[in-house]
């Protein structure tokens, strides 16, 4: 879900800031493409079977799904943050669940996928603090 909610404010990047966003967007979104193959894999190799499909992913992410709609540059950075705080909150606990039942290459793929988490969130909250990110 947050690939899908970065990707979509990637196309739809506007205003003054436009090269900044359209690029940190853009990166966000292959970084997030990325983890979701990386965790898929890694979900595959432990004899699980990844979910894929577009309801299944909603139903289970800990993004929800922001709509269609198109957002203002500062709403949409804001959701942004938002969900990598909660996944960041998410991926944290779950670093905790892997090593706890002795899974200890879940929980450093995880570790790698919070470091990445949290300088994104740090990224977008440098976007929100400048005055020139004006509504599109």
């Amino acid at each position: 879900m947050l690939y899908h909610q970065l990707r979509k404010h990637h196309w739809n990047a506007e205003g003054p800031q436009y090269r900044e966003l359209h690029h940190f967007w853009g990166e966000a979104a292959e970084d997030a493409e990325y983890a979701a193959d990386e965790l898929a894999e890694h979900v595959q190799a432990l004899g699980g079977v990844p979910i894929s499909g577009p309801a299944m992913l909603e139903q289970h992410s800990t993004v929800p799904f922001e709509g269609e709609d198109v957002n203002g540059v500062r709403t949409s950075m804001r959701n942004d943050l938002e969900a990598y705080g909660d996944l960041i909150e998410s991926v944290s606990s779950h670093i905790e669940l892997a090593e706890s039942l002795g899974d200890h290459a879940t929980g450093e793929i995880l570790r790698e996928r919070l470091v990445a988490l949290e300088e994104y969130a740090h990224e977008a909250d440098s976007f929100l603090a400048h005055d020139s990110l004006t509504l599109w």
